[in-house]
Protein backbone atom coordinates (compact mmCIF):
# COMPACT_ATOMS: atom_id res chain seq x y z
CA UNK A 1 0.00 0.00 0.00
CA UNK A 2 1.31 3.44 -0.91
CA UNK A 3 1.70 5.76 2.08
CA UNK A 4 1.39 9.20 0.53
CA UNK A 5 -0.42 10.49 -2.53
CA UNK A 6 -0.91 13.81 -4.31
CA UNK A 7 -4.02 14.42 -6.39
CA UNK A 8 -3.85 17.12 -9.05
CA UNK A 9 -6.42 17.99 -11.72
CA UNK A 10 -6.20 19.33 -15.23
CA UNK A 11 -9.70 20.49 -16.16
CA UNK A 12 -9.00 20.96 -19.84
CA UNK A 13 -11.26 19.72 -22.61
CA UNK A 14 -10.41 21.75 -25.70
CA UNK A 15 -7.93 19.16 -26.93
CA UNK A 16 -10.89 16.94 -27.79
CA UNK A 17 -12.70 19.65 -29.72
CA UNK A 18 -15.54 19.59 -27.16
CA UNK A 19 -15.34 20.47 -23.49
CA UNK A 20 -17.08 17.41 -21.97
CA UNK A 21 -13.95 16.06 -20.25
CA UNK A 22 -13.14 19.42 -18.64
CA UNK A 23 -15.81 18.68 -16.03
CA UNK A 24 -14.43 15.25 -15.16
CA UNK A 25 -12.03 16.15 -12.33
CA UNK A 26 -14.62 18.05 -10.33
CA UNK A 27 -17.12 15.22 -10.78
CA UNK A 28 -14.63 12.61 -9.54
CA UNK A 29 -13.93 14.72 -6.48
CA UNK A 30 -17.65 15.17 -5.85
CA UNK A 31 -18.11 11.41 -6.17
CA UNK A 32 -15.74 10.97 -3.22
CA UNK A 33 -12.35 10.10 -4.70
CA UNK A 34 -10.30 11.94 -2.07
CA UNK A 35 -12.23 10.47 0.86
CA UNK A 36 -12.04 6.97 -0.59
CA UNK A 37 -8.27 7.18 -0.93
CA UNK A 38 -7.92 8.53 2.59
CA UNK A 39 -10.11 5.65 3.73
CA UNK A 40 -7.26 3.33 2.73
CA UNK A 41 -5.09 4.94 5.40
CA UNK A 42 -3.15 6.98 2.83
CA UNK A 43 -2.06 10.55 3.47
CA UNK A 44 -3.59 12.44 0.52
CA UNK A 45 -2.62 15.96 -0.52
CA UNK A 46 -5.20 17.59 -2.75
CA UNK A 47 -3.22 20.03 -4.89
CA UNK A 48 -6.34 21.42 -6.51
CA UNK A 49 -7.18 22.10 -10.11
CA UNK A 50 -5.74 23.85 -13.14
CA UNK A 51 -8.57 24.99 -15.40
CA UNK A 52 -8.55 25.65 -19.11
CA UNK A 53 -8.13 29.16 -20.55
CA UNK A 54 -10.93 30.89 -22.41
CA UNK A 55 -11.27 29.53 -25.94
CA UNK A 56 -10.70 32.81 -27.74
CA UNK A 57 -10.05 31.22 -31.14
CA UNK A 58 -13.04 29.82 -33.07
CA UNK A 59 -13.26 26.06 -32.92
CA UNK A 60 -12.78 25.76 -36.69
CA UNK A 61 -10.01 28.36 -37.12
CA UNK A 62 -7.23 25.76 -37.38
CA UNK A 63 -8.14 22.42 -38.88
CA UNK A 64 -4.78 20.73 -38.24
CA UNK A 65 -4.08 21.93 -34.66
CA UNK A 66 -7.31 23.00 -33.08
CA UNK A 67 -6.94 25.25 -30.04
CA UNK A 68 -3.15 25.14 -30.13
CA UNK A 69 -2.73 28.46 -28.31
CA UNK A 70 -4.98 27.35 -25.47
CA UNK A 71 -3.13 24.03 -25.19
CA UNK A 72 0.22 25.79 -24.92
CA UNK A 73 -1.10 28.27 -22.36
CA UNK A 74 -2.64 25.55 -20.22
CA UNK A 75 0.48 23.40 -20.41
CA UNK A 76 2.70 26.25 -19.25
CA UNK A 77 0.64 26.54 -16.05
CA UNK A 78 -0.13 22.88 -15.45
CA UNK A 79 3.20 21.20 -16.15
CA UNK A 80 5.33 22.85 -13.44
CA UNK A 81 2.74 21.89 -10.83
CA UNK A 82 2.93 18.26 -11.97
CA UNK A 83 6.73 18.34 -11.89
CA UNK A 84 6.74 19.73 -8.35
CA UNK A 85 4.47 16.88 -7.23
CA UNK A 86 6.67 14.26 -8.92
CA UNK A 87 9.76 15.58 -7.15
CA UNK A 88 8.18 14.66 -3.84
CA UNK A 89 8.41 11.03 -2.77
CA UNK A 90 4.70 10.40 -3.31
CA UNK A 91 2.37 8.61 -5.68
CA UNK A 92 0.76 11.03 -8.14
CA UNK A 93 -2.86 10.84 -9.32
CA UNK A 94 -3.71 13.16 -12.23
CA UNK A 95 -7.39 13.76 -13.00
CA UNK A 96 -8.22 14.87 -16.54
CA UNK A 97 -9.37 16.50 -18.72
CA UNK A 98 -8.84 15.18 -22.20
CA UNK A 99 -5.71 13.29 -23.21
CA UNK A 100 -3.93 16.39 -24.53
CA UNK A 101 -3.08 17.27 -20.92
CA UNK A 102 -0.70 14.31 -20.89
CA UNK A 103 1.69 16.14 -23.19
CA UNK A 104 2.35 18.51 -20.30
CA UNK A 105 1.93 16.11 -17.37
CA UNK A 106 4.15 13.36 -18.77
CA UNK A 107 6.76 15.79 -20.11
CA UNK A 108 7.17 17.27 -16.65
CA UNK A 109 7.06 13.85 -15.00
CA UNK A 110 9.99 12.84 -17.23
CA UNK A 111 11.84 16.02 -16.24
CA UNK A 112 11.30 15.23 -12.57
CA UNK A 113 12.53 11.65 -13.01
CA UNK A 114 15.76 12.87 -14.63
CA UNK A 115 16.21 15.53 -11.99
CA UNK A 116 15.76 12.98 -9.22
CA UNK A 117 17.55 9.92 -10.64
CA UNK A 118 20.04 11.43 -13.08
CA UNK A 119 20.12 12.74 -16.65
CA UNK A 120 19.96 9.28 -18.22
CA UNK A 121 16.98 8.08 -16.13
CA UNK A 122 13.97 7.07 -18.21
CA UNK A 123 10.22 7.22 -17.58
CA UNK A 124 8.03 4.34 -18.73
CA UNK A 125 4.45 4.92 -19.91
CA UNK A 126 1.62 2.40 -20.13
CA UNK A 127 -1.05 3.89 -22.40
CA UNK A 128 -4.39 2.21 -21.63
CA UNK A 129 -6.72 3.47 -24.32
CA UNK A 130 -9.05 2.43 -27.12
CA UNK A 131 -7.05 4.76 -29.37
CA UNK A 132 -3.38 5.17 -30.19
CA UNK A 133 -3.09 8.98 -29.83
CA UNK A 134 -0.07 8.89 -32.13
CA UNK A 135 -1.41 11.07 -34.90
CA UNK A 136 0.49 14.12 -36.11
CA UNK A 137 -1.02 17.22 -37.73
CA UNK A 138 -0.38 15.58 -41.10
CA UNK A 139 -2.23 12.34 -40.27
CA UNK A 140 -4.97 13.50 -37.88
CA UNK A 141 -8.48 13.32 -39.39
CA UNK A 142 -9.82 15.88 -36.90
CA UNK A 143 -6.97 18.19 -35.91
CA UNK A 144 -7.79 17.51 -32.24
CA UNK A 145 -4.64 17.59 -30.13
CA UNK A 146 -5.78 14.83 -27.76
CA UNK A 147 -5.13 12.40 -30.61
CA UNK A 148 -1.52 13.63 -30.94
CA UNK A 149 -0.45 13.44 -27.31
CA UNK A 150 1.69 10.30 -27.32
CA UNK A 151 3.30 11.14 -30.67
CA UNK A 152 4.28 14.54 -29.27
CA UNK A 153 5.83 12.94 -26.18
CA UNK A 154 7.87 10.67 -28.47
CA UNK A 155 9.08 13.76 -30.35
CA UNK A 156 6.94 13.59 -33.50
CA UNK A 157 4.56 16.21 -34.83
CA UNK A 158 4.36 19.94 -34.31
CA UNK A 159 7.47 21.10 -32.50
CA UNK A 160 5.52 23.54 -30.35
CA UNK A 161 3.79 20.54 -28.79
CA UNK A 162 6.93 18.38 -28.75
CA UNK A 163 8.88 21.08 -26.88
CA UNK A 164 6.35 21.46 -24.03
CA UNK A 165 8.33 20.93 -20.84
CA UNK A 166 11.72 20.92 -22.57
CA UNK A 167 13.54 19.33 -25.46
CA UNK A 168 12.01 16.34 -27.23
CA UNK A 169 11.68 13.41 -26.98
CA UNK A 170 10.40 13.02 -23.42
CA UNK A 171 10.03 9.24 -23.52
CA UNK A 172 11.51 6.47 -25.68
CA UNK A 173 9.56 4.01 -27.84
CA UNK A 174 11.12 1.01 -26.10
CA UNK A 175 9.66 2.21 -22.76
CA UNK A 176 6.08 2.58 -24.02
CA UNK A 177 3.30 0.00 -24.22
CA UNK A 178 -0.39 0.12 -25.14
CA UNK A 179 -3.19 -1.96 -23.67
CA UNK A 180 -6.77 -2.08 -24.96
CA UNK A 181 -6.31 -0.47 -28.38
CA UNK A 182 -9.08 -1.24 -30.89
CA UNK A 183 -9.65 1.93 -32.96
CA UNK A 184 -6.66 3.24 -34.93
CA UNK A 185 -6.45 5.73 -37.77
CA UNK A 186 -4.39 4.66 -40.81
CA UNK A 187 -1.55 7.01 -39.91
CA UNK A 188 -1.45 5.60 -36.38
CA UNK A 189 -1.09 2.03 -37.64
CA UNK A 190 1.87 3.14 -39.72
CA UNK A 191 3.40 5.05 -36.79
CA UNK A 192 3.13 2.10 -34.39
CA UNK A 193 4.74 -0.27 -36.89
CA UNK A 194 7.48 2.16 -37.92
CA UNK A 195 8.54 2.78 -34.32
CA UNK A 196 8.08 -0.81 -33.17
CA UNK A 197 5.82 0.17 -30.27
CA UNK A 198 4.54 -2.62 -28.03
CA UNK A 199 0.82 -2.47 -28.77
CA UNK A 200 -1.43 -5.02 -27.07
CA UNK A 201 -4.78 -4.68 -28.79
CA UNK A 202 -8.02 -6.31 -27.71
CA UNK A 203 -7.06 -9.17 -30.03
CA UNK A 204 -4.00 -9.97 -27.88
CA UNK A 205 -6.08 -9.68 -24.72
CA UNK A 206 -8.69 -12.05 -26.12
CA UNK A 207 -6.07 -14.54 -27.30
CA UNK A 208 -3.43 -14.49 -24.53
CA UNK A 209 -5.48 -13.20 -21.60
CA UNK A 210 -5.06 -10.02 -19.62
CA UNK A 211 -2.55 -11.54 -17.19
CA UNK A 212 -0.04 -12.43 -19.90
CA UNK A 213 -0.55 -9.11 -21.64
CA UNK A 214 0.05 -7.22 -18.38
CA UNK A 215 3.28 -9.09 -17.73
CA UNK A 216 4.61 -8.27 -21.18
CA UNK A 217 3.47 -4.66 -20.96
CA UNK A 218 4.97 -4.09 -17.51
CA UNK A 219 8.23 -5.69 -18.57
CA UNK A 220 8.34 -3.03 -21.29
CA UNK A 221 7.52 0.02 -19.18
CA UNK A 222 9.05 -0.95 -15.81
CA UNK A 223 12.15 -3.10 -16.27
CA UNK A 224 14.55 -0.50 -17.66
CA UNK A 225 13.07 2.68 -16.26
CA UNK A 226 13.50 4.64 -13.05
CA UNK A 227 9.75 5.07 -12.76
CA UNK A 228 6.61 4.44 -14.77
CA UNK A 229 3.06 5.68 -14.90
CA UNK A 230 -0.26 4.56 -16.34
CA UNK A 231 -2.23 6.96 -18.49
CA UNK A 232 -5.73 5.49 -18.36
CA UNK A 233 -8.38 6.71 -20.78
CA UNK A 234 -11.85 5.61 -19.69
CA UNK A 235 -12.71 4.69 -23.26
CA UNK A 236 -10.31 1.74 -22.91
CA UNK A 237 -13.16 0.02 -21.08
CA UNK A 238 -16.28 -1.34 -22.65
CA UNK A 239 -19.12 1.23 -22.60
CA UNK A 240 -21.07 -1.11 -20.32
CA UNK A 241 -18.64 -0.24 -17.54
CA UNK A 242 -17.57 3.25 -18.63
CA UNK A 243 -20.37 4.94 -20.56
CA UNK A 244 -19.24 8.50 -19.80
CA UNK A 245 -16.78 9.07 -22.63
CA UNK A 246 -17.09 11.14 -25.78
CA UNK A 247 -15.26 8.64 -28.02
CA UNK A 248 -16.86 5.35 -27.05
CA UNK A 249 -15.78 2.12 -28.76
CA UNK A 250 -17.48 -1.23 -28.18
CA UNK A 251 -15.76 -4.44 -27.02
CA UNK A 252 -13.29 -2.94 -24.57
CA UNK A 253 -11.79 -3.94 -21.25
CA UNK A 254 -14.04 -5.39 -18.56
CA UNK A 255 -14.21 -4.12 -15.00
CA UNK A 256 -11.96 -6.94 -13.78
CA UNK A 257 -9.44 -6.59 -16.61
CA UNK A 258 -9.00 -2.90 -15.84
CA UNK A 259 -8.58 -3.67 -12.16
CA UNK A 260 -6.01 -6.37 -12.79
CA UNK A 261 -3.88 -3.84 -14.67
CA UNK A 262 -3.87 -1.60 -11.59
CA UNK A 263 -3.40 -4.43 -9.10
CA UNK A 264 -0.36 -5.78 -10.94
CA UNK A 265 1.06 -2.30 -11.44
CA UNK A 266 0.80 -1.67 -7.69
CA UNK A 267 3.15 -4.61 -7.09
CA UNK A 268 5.92 -2.88 -9.05
CA UNK A 269 8.08 -0.67 -6.79
CA UNK A 270 8.71 1.95 -9.48
CA UNK A 271 5.02 2.53 -10.25
CA UNK A 272 4.72 6.22 -9.42
CA UNK A 273 1.70 7.71 -11.15
CA UNK A 274 -1.81 7.27 -12.55
CA UNK A 275 -3.73 9.49 -14.93
CA UNK A 276 -7.52 9.13 -15.18
CA UNK A 277 -8.44 10.76 -18.47
CA UNK A 278 -11.44 11.64 -20.66
CA UNK A 279 -14.27 11.30 -18.13
CA UNK A 280 -17.35 13.17 -19.40
CA UNK A 281 -19.69 13.20 -16.37
CA UNK A 282 -22.77 14.46 -18.23
CA UNK A 283 -22.78 11.16 -20.12
CA UNK A 284 -22.51 8.96 -17.04
CA UNK A 285 -25.19 6.40 -16.23
CA UNK A 286 -25.86 5.78 -12.53
CA UNK A 287 -22.34 6.98 -11.73
CA UNK A 288 -20.80 3.83 -13.25
CA UNK A 289 -17.79 5.56 -14.78
CA UNK A 290 -17.02 7.60 -11.67
CA UNK A 291 -17.17 4.49 -9.49
CA UNK A 292 -14.89 2.66 -11.91
CA UNK A 293 -12.34 5.48 -11.82
CA UNK A 294 -12.32 5.78 -8.04
CA UNK A 295 -12.01 2.05 -7.52
CA UNK A 296 -9.18 1.86 -10.07
CA UNK A 297 -7.31 4.57 -8.17
CA UNK A 298 -7.77 2.55 -4.99
CA UNK A 299 -6.33 -0.54 -6.68
CA UNK A 300 -3.43 1.44 -8.08
CA UNK A 301 -2.59 2.62 -4.57
CA UNK A 302 -2.51 -0.91 -3.25
CA UNK A 303 -6.04 -1.92 -2.29
CA UNK A 304 -6.29 -5.69 -2.72
CA UNK A 305 -8.97 -8.32 -2.46
CA UNK A 306 -7.07 -10.19 0.26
Amino acid sequence: MKKRCTVLSGSYGLGAGIRDAAYGPRALRTAGLIDRLRGLGISVTDSGDESEPVASEPISSNTTLRHLNQALEFSARFGPRVEEAWLRDEFIVILGGDHSISISSISHAARAVRSKFGPTAELGVLWVDAHGDVNTPETSPSGNIHGMSLASLLGFGDQRLCSIGGAAPKIRPENVAFIGVRDLDPGERTFIRQHNLNCFTMKEIDYYGIGDVCKRAFDTVANNTAAFLISFDFDSCDPTFAPAVSTSVRAGLTWREAHLIMELAAERPNFRGLELIEYAPELDIEGRTAELGISLAESALGKAIL
